[in-house]
């Protein structure tokens, strides 16, 4: 059943063949690529009158707004303030550099140092002007012709014309021109006449035959000596032959000016003699009498070739323009099939140039005619090969192959993959398509003979030399020759796993040249050898690589890029050198040509091309100062002067992508740039003291002008730089550092001191801490303690000598314990009173009481106290106190926290004898004991103070109603601490 199908659709596909033309359009017209500036560009007015070039290369611009001048970027307009009116023509530029413009009020101006200045007014109307290479102005008016002479700045009639017998024959004189030789040639009296020094001749114009006689009505041009005269409404071309005018004899240059109104007529340094007119410009080679219209739907008024090669026309209703290269010629399909002037593949054979479109139209180019072809399915063409076999372009589109033969189109009675190229080798066809590629033996046999290659393939080769077959795919690139059954067989993959996107064999250099989808540039010679050789750029794409006299050219999407094999350079050519599009999808080369498929329809470039780079210009305007015109060659600045210079570019090629560079001329300087359109160039970072600047300007290309603006000048640093201030800076640093060093030392003694008096404060701590221990564990006292126990053990109370013994052993490690440490907790402190206490009422009577009190919010754990501070005290109300006081003996101790200054308050209090009864008893005793506790203690208190610590002591005597003492109360207040853990 599937077979029943397939074979049905073949009978189909066989009977439905395409074999009409549906449409075929000729035209001779083509023209080069161009650039437009028109008012929406910045132009003044789209109405142009003439254009000239002044001696730098720059455009000036004569039109209904006035006179400009433009430099690529930017229109500069000049006007005067006695203008009467504004639109200015006659353009010419003399030898002195002044630029001379008329009105049409009779107003004679000229330009000079960058200003418009009046040069006469006249009460006729101006014909035209003309400069010579004498300083001389010369203009023609309906009064006859006359001169300005630049160097006594005066008007005058030539001698010439006044020894003229019959000078009233110059009235209406007009068509005023000059040539090299300085002689001057104008119309009058339906005559040329031409001035030679102060001599004076007369050429006749036969207008036999022709309708219009009158010389007012013809342009005068001369071109190497040779005079013409053209019409300019109507009428017959004439040329200076034998002393008289007569008709030109040629028939293409006559038709071509027929029915056109022309407007200027000039002779160009190309050679040629261009002719400006209502409907196109008229080119005409005197030397090959071969003529050309270009652009015949737009009126030009004017045309020059600036220093760059490019020509410019001025037109009266469009604006200007600007073309690179004018024998790069472009054909605009769209304007021929209405349709995408997109072309996309192009193949040259036979001299016929064969062009795909992207919506599926293809046609050719033969002798400057085109013919478009509308294909039955509208669907992009994937490739185009001309069968020599069958003498036929064959193309595939949409899985079908079309043969274009005797201006027909037919479908091949088959279906394939789609293919990407096809190659007829012997007599088989190599198909290179999506799955592989194919052979067969006819472009319609239903099956292919053999697969050579599976997987998506690209381009095919064939290698005449070697007879070898090359396969560009996605994967590497093939190699394959026949072997003795004439089969082919594989050779050699090279890159492989790399997609290889262009292939093309030179058997001049019995080479293949691969390109890479990466941009790399290879060589395989006839031994397998490959070399990589170049590196296309990022972001460059290349769709087609052709081989042709020691050169590659590779169609890529940012131009035409050609690699010459000898110098390993590259040449770029896009559309600022003349290529219609910087997008190309396909090229090829027959004969003395280069043809291109663009995205603005085909073109051709002449071969060979020119590698010759025109350099750009850049001239110095005038340099700022803080915003001021400097006028003085060497610059003087000071450190806070601002520096800018007003440059101008001269780079008519790079459009408006060319830069701004500057440097200074030191080893470490680096080029700073700026935009074309940033013509006032802030120069920054000056260094101090004398600098030489060095301005240029890069083309869109990167190529550094030639030309450079070098600027001298002297920069004052400022104070803070100067050699009295580091000098200054030094000193005080000096002076800094030794008063530095005083205070240091200073500080350092300072500190030394106070580590002194704090080493001497700790000792005397220890010191007191000692004498400390020593008051508490004084013989006396342990003397007494001791006779108290031996006594319980002579009455046999040993429960109450081991306890006393206990109790003195534990006192005497505490004490010891603690005299190595400066505060211990308030519940050690206490515990330690405790001890003592005991031991001393071991000496007292019976009737002897102690408490004390610790209130239930201080918690004694957690507050430290100086150690061993409070027992001296207690034991001085034992000694002092309670010792000679009869009856009852109490003693208490309390604890308190004063809550303002969160402050401990120890009150030791007793009601023995007081210190004035304990006084007079200690004085009258023999043995009167000293207390060391008292002294040690107070002296410990003064420390404390000193190392930063609170300890206030107040004693306070209390009597009674009767003034007799009742005891003694001891306060002492302490600054609390955490303990450290």
């Amino acid at each position: 059943m599937y077979s029943m199908c397939r074979y049905i659709i073949k009978q189909i596909l066989i009977i439905v063949l395409f074999l009409n033309i549906l449409t075929v359009f000729s035209a001779k017209a083509q023209n080069p690529s161009f650039f437009q500036i028109t008012e929406e560009d910045g132009l003044p007015a789209n109405k142009i009158y003439n254009i000239a070039k002044d001696l730098d290369g720059f455009i000036w611009i004569g039109s209904e707004a006035g006179l400009s001048k433009f430099d690529g970027v930017r229109f500069k307009e000049y006007t005067h303030p006695k203008q009467l009116s504004k639109s200015i023509t006659g353009l010419k530029v003399a030898p002195s550099g002044r630029i001379y413009v008329f009105n049409f009020r009779a107003q004679i101006f000229y330009v000079e140092n960058d200003s418009m200045h009046l040069l006469w007014e006249r009460k006729y109307p101006i014909a035209n002007i003309a400069c010579d290479n004498q300083g001389r102005l010369w203009l023609t008016d309906e009064t006859g012709i006359y001169f300005f002479n630049e160097k006594n700045n005066n008007w005058s009639i030539p001698n010439a014309a006044e020894n003229y017998t019959n000078s009233s024959s110059f009235a209406f004189a007009k068509n005023c021109t000059t040539n090299k030789l300085g002689e001057v040639f104008f119309l009058a009296e339906n005559c040329v006449f031409e001035i030679k020094q102060k001599n004076i001749c007369k050429t006749s114009i036969d207008f036999t035959g022709n309708s219009t006689t009158n010389a007012g009505d013809y342009m005068l041009c001369v071109s190497n000596q040779t005079k013409w005269l053209f019409p300019v409404f109507h009428g017959t071309i004439y040329k200076a032959d034998s002393g008289d005018f007569k008709s030109y004899q040629n028939q293409e240059f006559q038709a071509a000016i027929k029915g056109r109104k022309t407007t200027n007529a000039k002779h160009l340094p190309d050679g040629n003699i261009w002719i400006p007119s209502y409907s196109g410009l008229i080119i005409y080679n005197p030397e090959t009498e071969k003529v050309r219209v270009l652009f015949p739907e737009i009126a030009f008024s004017d045309c020059l070739i600036d220093n760059e090669g490019n020509y410019w026309f001025s037109s009266l209703y469009n604006g200007l323009y600007r073309v690179p290269k004018l024998d790069y010629t472009v054909w605009n399909v769209q304007k021929y099939i209405g349709s995408s002037q997109k072309t996309i593949k192009l193949l040259a054979n036979n001299n016929k140039v064969y062009f795909a479109t992207e919506d599926g139209k293809v046609g050719f180019i033969e002798k400057n005619k085109v013919s478009v072809f509308e294909n039955e399915i509208k669907s992009d063409i994937q490739m185009l090969y001309f069968d020599t076999n069958d003498q036929c372009l064959t193309f595939c589109t949409n899985s079908y192959l079309y043969q274009l033969k005797n201006n027909a189109l037919e479908r091949i009675n088959n279906q394939f993959w789609p293919i990407k190229s096809i190659l007829a080798v012997g007599n088989q066809y190599v198909v290179a398509t999506s799955i592989g590629v194919l052979l067969y033996n006819k472009l319609n046999d239903t099956y292919a003979n053999d697969t050579l290659v599976f997987g998506r393939s690209r381009d095919l080769v064939y290698d005449t030399l070697n007879h070898r077959l090359w396969v560009s795919a996605n994967n590497g690139l093939s190699v394959f020759s026949k072997n003795q059954t004439s089969k082919w067989k594989l050779i050699q993959v090279f890159l492989p796993e790399i997609q290889v996107v262009a292939l093309d064999f030179s058997a001049k250099t019995n080479s293949v040249y691969a390109l890479t989808f990466a941009g790399e540039l290879y060589q395989i010679d006839n031994r397998l050898q490959p070399l990589k050789i170049a590196n296309l750029p990022e972001n460059i794409l290349c769709s087609q690589l052709k081989f042709n006299g020691n050169k590659l050219y590779l169609a890529t999407n940012k131009g035409l890029r050609i690699f010459d094999l000898k110098t390993n350079t590259w040449q770029v050519l896009d559309k600022f050198s003349g290529i219609a599009s910087d997008n190309i999808h396909a090229l090829d080369i027959a004969g003395q040509a280069i043809w291109l498929a663009t995205n603005k329809g085909v073109q051709q470039i002449p071969l060979p091309i020119s590698s010759k780079q025109t350099n750009a210009g850049i001239f110095k305007k005038q340099v700022l100062v803080n915003s001021v015109s400097y006028k003085n060659k060497f610059i003087t600045l000071k450190h806070n002067d601002l520096l800018h210079v007003e440059v101008e570019a001269l780079t008519y090629n790079s459009g408006k992508n060319y830069t701004y560079a500057y440097r200074f001329n030191t080893a470490d300087s680096a080029w700073n740039f700026f935009p074309a359109q940033m013509n006032i160039i802030p120069i920054t970072a000056i260094p101090n003291g004398s600098f030489e600047l060095e301005i240029r300007v890069f083309d869109y290309q990167n190529n550094v002008s030639e030309s450079k603006i070098m600027l001298k000048g002297f920069k004052n640093a400022p104070f803070w730089q100067k050699w009295w201030f580091y000098l200054g800076i030094a000193l005080l640093a000096l002076w800094v550092s030794f008063v530095g060093f005083i205070r240091r030392v200073y500080a350092i003694e300072k500190r030394q001191k106070v580590e002194l008096q704090r080493i001497n404060l700790e000792n005397e701590m220890r010191v007191s801490q000692l004498t400390a221990l020593k008051a508490q564990m004084n013989p006396h006292f342990i003397f007494n303690i001791l006779n108290s126990i031996k006594a319980f053990i002579y009455e046999n109370d040993k429960r109450s000598a081991i306890k006393y013994l206990n109790s003195f052993s534990d006192l005497t490690r505490k004490v010891l314990d603690m005299s190595s440490v400066p505060q211990i907790k308030l519940s050690e402190e206490i515990e330690l009173i405790e001890i003592y206490i005991e031991l001393e009422a071991m000496l007292q009577d019976n009737n002897f009481n102690y408490k004390i009190e610790v209130p239930n919010n201080l918690d004694t754990n957690a507050v430290c106290v100086p150690a061993m501070l409070i027992q001296p005290y207690i034991e001085n109300a034992f000694k002092h106190g309670l010792r000679h006081k009869h009856g009852s003996k109490e003693l208490k101790i309390s604890f308190e926290i004063e809550q303002d200054s969160r402050r401990l308050i120890i009150s030791i209090s007793d009601n023995g004898i007081g210190r004035a009864a304990a006084n007079i008893i200690n004085e009258n005793s023999a043995n009167s004991h000293k207390s060391f506790a008292t002294a040690a203690t107070g002296k410990r208190i003064d420390l404390l103070n000193k190392s930063g610590e609170f300890v206030a002591l107040q004693i306070i005597d209390g009597y009674n109603e009767k003034k007799e003492p009742t005891g003694t109360t001891v306060l002492i207040k302490l600054k609390i601490h955490e303990p450290n853990n």
